[in-house]
C-alpha cells in the first residue's frame, strides 16, 4: 500500500515475505524491481526492512532525493519507531539497550564485545500471558537490530525464526515499522507517516492484547 507519495518522495506499506533489494533466495522479486517492473517507476531505496518485518518503507524518486534522505538517515536525523510482539515478560525498566553487532560466519548477526555499536530505546506497551507488546526506538541501523535487542533480554520477537522459536511460523514475524519522521528533500518541511498494522496482528499477534493500537 501506497502511504505518500509525489515527485521526490515514495512510501510504502512494506508487506512481509519481501526483500528490499537484491537477488532473492527464492526466486521472487526484490521490492525495489517489483516497483520498478510493475509500475515502472524509477525507484532508489533509501534504507531496508528485513525480509519478514512490515511497515514503512521510504523510496527516493531521483538521485537528489535520495542523497538527501541518505544523509538524514546516515547523519541519525531520521526517527523510526518500530512495533514488536516478544515472548516473555519484558521488564518497563528495560528501556535500553546498547551492545555492539558482528557478523557470524553463516551470515547471522550476534550481540558481541567487538563489532559494531548499536543502540536501541524500549517502551513495554502491554504485557499478558507471558508476551509483551514493546515500542522500539532504534538509535543506530544495525542489521537485525531490534531483534537482538529484544534477545539480549531472552524475549524475542514472536515469529522470528532466526533467533526466536522455529516452530510459531503461522504468522510473518510480529516486527513492524509504524512510524518514519524525516524532513522532505525538496520542500524541507517535516514528513511522518504511519503504517497500520498487517490485519493478523488483531486476531492472532494481539490476541487478548488488553490494549487497543
Amino acid at each position: 500500500d501506497i502511504l505518500f507519495e509525489d515527485s521526490d518522495v515514495l512510501v510504502l506499506n512494506k508487506p512481509a515475505g519481501f526483500i528490499v533489494e537484491g537477488p532473492s533466495k527464492n526466486g521472487r522479486l526484490s521490492l525495489t524491481d517489483h516497483i520498478r517492473k510493475e509500475l515502472g517507476l524509477p525507484v532508489y531505496a533509501c534504507h531496508r526492512l528485513d525480509r519478514d518485518t512490515t511497515g514503512v518503507l521510504v523510496f527516493a524518486r531521483n538521485k537528489n532525493a535520495l542523497s538527501s534522505i541518505n544523509h538524514q538517515f546516515a547523519s541519525r536525523r531520521v526517527k523510526k519507531t518500530y512495533l514488536a510482539r516478544v515472548e516473555g515478560d519484558w521488564n518497563p525498566t528495560w528501556n535500553r539497550v546498547e551492545t555492539c553487532i558482528s557478523k557470524k560466519d553463516d551470515g547471522s548477526m550476534v550481540n558481541s564485545v567487538n563489532g559494531k555499536e548499536a543502540v536501541t530505546t524500549f517502551r513495554r506497551l502491554a504485557n499478558w500471558d507471558h508476551k509483551s507488546l514493546i515500542e522500539a526506538l532504534p538509535k543506530t541501523g544495525r542489521t537485525h537490530q531490534i531483534r537482538l535487542h529484544a534477545l539480549y533480554h531472552s524475549c524475542p520477537i514472536s515469529g522470528d525464526s532466526r533467533y526466536g522459536n522455529p516452530s510459531d511460523k503461522s504468522h510473518p514475524m510480529a516486527l513492524h515499522a509504524r512510524k518514519l519522521q524525516l524532513i522532505h528533500p525538496e520542500g524541507k518541511q517535516p514528513l511522518e507517516v504511519i503504517a497500520p498494522l498487517p490485519a493478523y496482528w488483531a486476531n492472532y499477534w494481539l490476541k487478548n492484547c488488553p490494549i487497543e493500537l
